[in-house]
């Protein structure tokens, strides 16, 4: 092990308790190779997550999948990064890529595009790609949530359709009213 892992090693075991050891330790191994993906990838972690400054967490990316395209964390991580800008398209071109990583957890993709759809109101495909990460799942613990989600998109599927029927009843009844 090199100082450059040592000091991500030191970061990775404070995060998230404590940023300000976290940002000293992976400046420190970033200071020592500028390229280390995990180092960059972490960083913009800690800007997406804890900082809120999501430009800087979107370099740090950048730059982690320029230094190293395979390293899987990175990647994810991204894409949680795009959810946030809500652009649906980038977010769709990102998975494809991503799919072809080594390693790249398959089931969170799914899981992070189903959410990608359901802030775009894409209800249905949500549900298509809850489904998909279902099958992908391995744990008891990731399968419950994604049921919890698939019933919170199913309520708000329900109440999307009770809306759009009072809308219409309303427009019925204020065209039977205003009418020639």
């Amino acid at each position: 092990m090199n100082i450059t892992e040592s000091y991500f090693l030191k970061a990775l075991s404070n995060y998230p308790k404590d940023i300000e050891k976290v940002i000293e330790n992976l400046n420190q191994s970033l200071s020592s190779d500028y390229r280390h993906a995990p180092s960059l990838c972490l960083m913009g972690k800690v800007f997406a997550q804890e900082i809120k400054d999501y430009s800087l967490a979107e370099h740090y990316f950048k730059k982690a999948l320029k230094a190293d395209f395979n390293y899987a964390e990175t990647h994810i991580n991204y894409i949680k990064l795009l959810l946030i800008y809500g652009n649906l398209d980038l977010i769709d071109k990102q998975i494809e890529i991503s799919k072809q990583v080594v390693g790249v957890n398959l089931c969170e993709l799914y899981l992070v595009k189903a959410k990608a759809l359901e802030m775009n109101r894409h209800f249905n495909e949500a549900i298509q790609n809850i489904e998909y990460s279902l099958t992908l799942s391995c744990t008891d613990e990731i399968d419950k949530e994604l049921e919890e989600f698939k019933k919170r998109i199913l309520r708000k599927m329900k109440t999307n359709l009770l809306t759009t029927n009072n809308d219409e009843i309303s427009l019925y009844r204020w065209s039977k009213t205003y009418s020639y």
